[in-house]
């Protein structure tokens, strides 16, 4: 992704931009969550239904945040140079100027932005006191929500979405974490950065095309385990495939060494 986007803040020396492509994905977020906030609970007046879902849409990309901030926070303590973090139509990216020079810096920078997430939303769920049966949350939000008041709701969603981004991102699809974390064993197994990358690459690129299938078919009306069915569903899990093809391919044409662009997913 090309660096661009408007300059909103400048943390621990790290400018952080925001593409306008994420004022589209902000606005999407948000309107889906007013349709699911207001039909757990229709009595909720609608200006506070809406209200709930802009705050849980701009905290959620905050945590998208904080996820690519980990990644940029380990690269700058290995001495490695992070210019900017960029929020887009999926989620993050963090512009990191050069790749990690052993597995173990590259098993550190990609894990640690998964953990950042999957601890966001532990802690979430434990303040909405439901920390007890997680389970129940990610099986049947709704359900859940519709019990819950205004801020316990903002919670109980925060936290169940923080948790499926780190599990998500840890699919070993190059470039996703899961994907660096696999090349990171391969090239401790291998001693090749090169054939590490190749490895994780082409993996990465039959993951995108399995969503991209996946997506397909869920546009038409099959019910995938996880992701469900439906037009807006099943388009939205082929542009992530679509995204991870080209961003596998461009890593394959420009070899191991070029510049690391290492997004966080999710929205």
């Amino acid at each position: 992704m090309d660096r661009g986007g408007i300059r909103i803040v400048r943390i621990f020396g790290i400018t952080i931009r925001v593409d306008w492509s994420w004022l589209i994905i902000l606005a999407l977020v948000t309107w889906n969550l007013n349709r699911v906030f207001g039909q757990v609970r229709p009595d909720r007046n609608s200006v506070l239904t809406w209200a709930l879902s802009l705050v849980a849409a701009l905290l959620f990309f905050l945590s998208v945040l904080i996820h690519e901030l980990a990644h940029s926070l380990v690269a700058r303590s290995r001495g490695i140079p992070v210019e900017d973090i960029t929020l887009f139509i999926f989620g993050g990216v963090s512009e990191i100027e050069e790749q990690p020079d052993t597995p173990r810096g590259e098993f550190l920078m990609a894990i640690l932005g998964p953990v950042t997430s999957v601890v966001i939303g532990v802690i979430l769920l434990f303040l909405a006191g439901v920390a007890g049966d997680p389970g129940a949350v990610l099986g049947d939000p709704e359900g859940t929500l519709a019990q819950l008041t205004p801020l316990t709701t903002l919670l109980v969603w925060l936290g169940s979405i923080n948790v499926i981004l780190g599990v998500f991102n840890m699919v070993p699809g190059f470039p996703l974490d899961g994907g660096r974390v696999l090349r990171s064993i391969v090239w401790a197994a291998t001693g090749s950065l090169e054939t590490a990358t190749r490895f994780a690459s082409i993996v990465g690129l039959i993951i995108a095309w399995a969503m991209i299938a996946g997506g397909a078919l869920m546009v038409f009306g099959v019910s995938i385990p996880f992701f469900g069915s439906g037009f807006v569903s099943g388009l939205w899990l082929g542009l992530i495939g679509w995204f991870l093809h080209s961003a596998a391919m461009r890593q394959l044409r420009r070899g191991p060494r070029s510049r690391r662009q290492d997004p966080g997913l999710g929205a």
